[in-house]
């Protein structure tokens, strides 16, 4: 029997502590008794960030970091004269030090025996610069076009093209990417999605406790949904609860926070957690908040049913789900659909939910097991890209 190749996750520019597909696939190969390294650049969320069984290594020191550059950006502003030419000339010096350090791990420290999952596009064109050969790379696309948007959309094509496989998360965003590209590439189909975890009976609480995890930026839709929750007087709802990240959106994060403090039953944090104790936080709430604003006409806020971490996530926690996502799946349980963020709305779904708890909770778990388990969906993508190396090796 012919040893695994290792399996090397390179990722640039892209918040790996907070993305559970790329969390669940280091995850799943470490599962597997597969060799797992993590290559990135930094670590923006949580700095003591591990994933058991991986080998990680942070390619950018901290003097190049993108916090340090914050801070020369920050002090550089106060400058009277030619502070713009400066700050742009400071700004480059940050960008081109970090690659230069990312290329240079990655010439350094992927084995010669590696299958490369590259997550996103700034980690395909760092490793590709950096003399990797296409064919040991499976380029995972988690943004559709969004990262590609600065370089020529032929150039893009001829890079994914030359790739060992593509995976995206549906059908629908294959042929988004496709027609981006002008291409025909044959999609592998990973949803965005966590690692299975075991389910727990619920306890039933007097009233219903809203919860929303994620980032906090615009296109999240808090402005709207804590104003619409501060005209909510159901006598139904007990409290809303506000957890998630604000890297590089802490004046978004300000605001909201301010609009909270008007109303006790609302709490905002900032805490961060490990993916088991994520979802024991979360399973102490009964609504999932998943509500989006397009901040552009790109193609990436399309289809997100299946490209939603949130949604992958509140359902393993067994959670029904408001969305404003349009989808035949978002009319059944245990999703509430609301075309409008409203008090109305809001009120109305949960009503809805709070006639029917255990409805909603059951079809929660059955839409996990469905769509959103990372194990089941990884092995026919390992089958793929992987069978063929051990048959090469051999």
């Amino acid at each position: 029997m012919q040893p695994q190749p290792t399996v090397t996750v390179v990722v640039r520019r892209y918040g790996l502590e907070t993305s559970p597909t790329v969390k669940g696939i280091c995850a799943y190969f470490a599962d597997r008794g597969t060799r797992c390294l993590i290559i990135t650049d930094e670590l923006l969320r949580e700095r003591s960030f591990t994933i058991p069984g991986t080998e990680l290594v942070i390619a950018v020191p901290q003097r190049w970091s993108t916090a340090r550059e914050e801070s020369a950006a920050r002090w550089l502003k106060r400058v009277p004269f030619l502070r713009g030419r400066l700050l742009q000339r400071v700004r480059e010096m940050f960008r081109l030090g970090r690659e230069q350090r990312f290329r240079a791990a990655l010439a350094a420290a992927i084995p010669a025996d590696s299958i490369i999952y590259c997550i996103e596009f700034h980690s395909l064109r760092s490793a590709l610069a950096s003399g990797i050969d296409p064919s040991s790379i499976v380029y995972v696309s988690l943004e559709l076009e969004q990262q590609m948007l600065p370089y020529p959309a032929e150039e893009c094509r001829r890079q994914l093209e030359s790739c060992r496989g593509c995976i995206v998360q549906s059908q629908e965003r294959a042929a988004d990417l496709n027609r981006f590209l002008g291409s025909s590439i044959q999609f592998s189909l990973l949803p965005v999605s966590r690692i299975p975890a075991p389910w727990t009976s619920r306890n039933v609480s007097e009233g219903v406790s809203l919860v929303f995890s994620g980032y906090f930026a615009r296109w999240s839709c808090l402005e709207e949904t804590v104003s619409a929750f501060l005209s909510l007087h159901s006598p139904s709802v007990r409290s809303l609860m506000v957890q998630g990240h604000a890297v590089g959106t802490e004046e978004y994060y300000g605001t909201v926070q301010r609009m909270a403090a008007t109303d006790d039953r609302i709490t905002l944090t900032t805490d961060y957690f490990d993916d088991d104790a994520h979802l024991q936080f979360l399973r102490g709430f009964d609504i999932g908040l998943a509500l989006y604003q397009p901040d552009s006409d790109i193609a990436n806020w399309n289809n997100l049913v299946l490209s939603s971490g949130k949604i992958a996530t509140y359902a393993w926690a067994g959670l029904a789900i408001i969305t404003n996502i349009d989808a035949p799946m978002t009319k059944v349980p245990p999703f509430l659909f609301v075309p409008s963020i409203t008090a109305e709305e809001l009120g109305r779904c949960v009503e809805l939910y709070a006639g029917d708890r255990e409805q909603y909770h059951r079809a929660s778990r059955e839409l996990a097991e469905r769509y959103y388990d990372l194990f089941a969906r990884m092995r026919p993508i390992e089958e793929r890209f992987h069978t063929r190396a051990a048959e090469a090796k051999g």
